[in-house]
Order: C-alpha cells, then sequence, then structure tokens
C-alpha cells in the first residue's frame, strides 16, 4: 500500500453515508432558508478533525470556501455559529449516540472492530468551574479533578472505541465495568480477552468474566493482596492497556477531547461523542477506500 495516497474531504465524507436524521433541509420557518443536514453533519465531524471551536470552524468555512463546497455548503453560504450550535442540539444526545452506534456497527460489520481482545479504561476531562453537573473525583491516572470521567471499552487490535459512558467525576471507575462489556457482546463483538487496570481487581468482576467465558488481564490490586504479595502486571496486560492509552491521548491531544468549552452533562457528553465520531468516521473511511494501514491516521489520512 503506498502510504502517500490520501484522501480529499469529499471522499471522506462519502465514505461515510450517515442515514438522514432531520428533514433535509432543516427547520422550516420564516427567515432564511435553514442549512441541509448532511453538510452541517460534515461541519461538526470536520470540526475535532480541525481542532476548531464552533466560531472557529465558521470562520474557517467562511474564509475557505473550497472547503466549504467538500462539506457540501454552498461557496457563499455558509452556517454561523449560533446556527452550527443550534444544529447541535437539534440532533441532541439521543441522536449522537445513535451515530455511534451505527459507526461503530460499520467497523464490526467489515470486521476492523472485532474483538477478541479488549480493554476498559476511563479518563478524566476537567470541566468549566461553572458547570452544576460535574463533580470532584479521583481518575487513576490524572489525580483529582472537577469535571467528568469516561469509561471506555476499546478494540485493542484496532484500537478503537466500541462503547463508551460518561459520569461526572465522583462515580467508580468499576461502576461501569458490566455494562461496557455488555454493550460490546450486544454490537456483535468477541470478548475473549478483557484488559483493566488495578481498579478492577475484585472477585466480583473478575467472576463475571468467567462467567461469560473470557479470561481477566486486570492488574493485581496490591491493597487486595493482603500478606501476599501483589504480582507484577503481565506483559500481555501492559500491551493491551498502553494500546487504550493510545486511544484516549489521539482522542485528546487530536481531537481536543478535553478542551471543554460547554457546560452541563448534556452537552458535555455531545462534545465527547462528536470526538468518537470523528475518529471512527476516519476508520470507516480508510477502511472504504483501500487504505486500512490508515484507520487510525487522523491527521494524514486528508
Amino acid at each position: 500500500m503506498d502510504r502517500s495516497i490520501r484522501l480529499s474531504l469529499e471522499e471522506f465524507f462519502s465514505s461515510l453515508d450517515i442515514p438522514q436524521m432531520e428533514d433535509e433541509d432543516g427547520p422550516k420557518g420564516p427567515g432564511n432558508p435553514g442549512y441541509p443536514f448532511r453538510p452541517m453533519l460534515n461541519a461538526l465531524i470536520l470540526m475535532p478533525l480541525s481542532n476548531e471551536s464552533e466560531s472557529g470552524l465558521a470562520r474557517l468555512l467562511r474564509r475557505l470556501p473550497s472547503l466549504a463546497e467538500e462539506c457540501g455548503f454552498e461557496r457563499e453560504r455558509t452556517p454561523s455559529q449560533p446556527t452550527i450550535n443550534r444544529f447541535k442540539h437539534r440532533i441532541g444526545l439521543q441522536g449522537f449516540k445513535r451515530i455511534f452506534k451505527l459507526l461503530v456497527e460499520r467497523l464490526v460489520g467489515g470486521e476492523v472492530v472485532k474483538g477478541p481482545s479488549l480493554v476498559i479504561d476511563a479518563t478524566g476531562v476537567e470541566a468549566q468551574s461553572s458547570d452544576p453537573d460535574a463533580a470532584w473525583g479521583y481518575v487513576s491516572k490524572e489525580g483529582l479533578i472537577y469535571g467528568y470521567k469516561v469509561h471506555l471499552i476499546a478494540d485493542y487490535n484496532s484500537e478503537l472505541p466500541i462503547e463508551f459512558r460518561i459520569t461526572p467525576a465522583n462515580m467508580h471507575e468499576n461502576a461501569m465495568f458490566k455494562p461496557l462489556l455488555k454493550a460490546a457482546k450486544e454490537k456483535g463483538v468477541k470478548v475473549s480477552w478483557v484488559a483493566g487496570d488495578a481498579i478492577h481487581d475484585n472477585r466480583e468482576t473478575r467472576s463475571f468474566l468467567k462467567s461469560i467465558g473470557s479470561r481477566a488481564f486486570i492488574d493485581h490490586n496490591p491493597r487486595r493482596a493482603g500478606k501476599r504479595k501483589a504480582r507484577p502486571m503481565s506483559k500481555t496486560c501492559r500491551r493491551m492497556k498502553a494500546s487504550v492509552e493510545r486511544v484516549f491521548s489521539r482522542a485528546k491531544e487530536l481531537l481536543g477531547m478535553d478542551r471543554i468549552r460547554v457546560r452541563g452533562f448534556d452537552s458535555v457528553s455531545i462534545h465527547v461523542h462528536i470526538v468518537f465520531i470523528a475518529m471512527l468516521s476516519v476508520a470507516i473511511a480508510a477502511n472504504g477506500n483501500g487504505l486500512d494501514d490508515k484507520i487510525r491516521c487522523i491527521r494524514t489520512i486528508f
């Protein structure tokens, strides 16, 4: 495969084929006609890929007519920041959840995401100090934060998200272990080996994994070892945990997941969903255009 091959944004967006979720011409009413669904959704997916805020995205589309055209807008007519924000909230959290689920199912169907090795982990995202839905909590790698936790189950081989849950930062990470695994199984992902942090090292979790025929690669918690010396983490466990850390790294460093400019659980959840939708969109576009070696290449696929 020639690694110098890149996709145009038009090729990228046409690969996604996300079904219509509202009237094609947008909301009806007096004033200027609305913008079509697909260009608006394309713009939202472009937002984390370009590391822009809503206002920055609006300026970018206005300044670069060719970019606006690749998204599907008319050359001289692009949305303002308030229009982008209103469209985002018309889709709503449930709508973004459906889009995320659809993209994961396509990757599972295309055998890009298939298991059998999965990894569960959590990371923190700091909220605005005035966010009424956030909470103080401890995240194993970041320490004490005021914000939210993103609990994730990822495919080890593809390093792509399968399911995630967002909670205030005071939610214990082990509370999301079973729901994440069950969601992965419901999507048709094979679950044979599951890795997790020492925070998941308890009898109930290990018994649950055994009951579904999965092998646990969970770091031993020294506080639970008692008089016994805690065993060191295996090389397999280290490799699996490193893979999910790379997923979080791409989400934060390349797609801006931890740059929270909104307040409230729903708005923060929508932000994180858009980030992971952008990540999955790259994988789908790469796979659909014969560039399987670029499914994780957020910066070099274009």
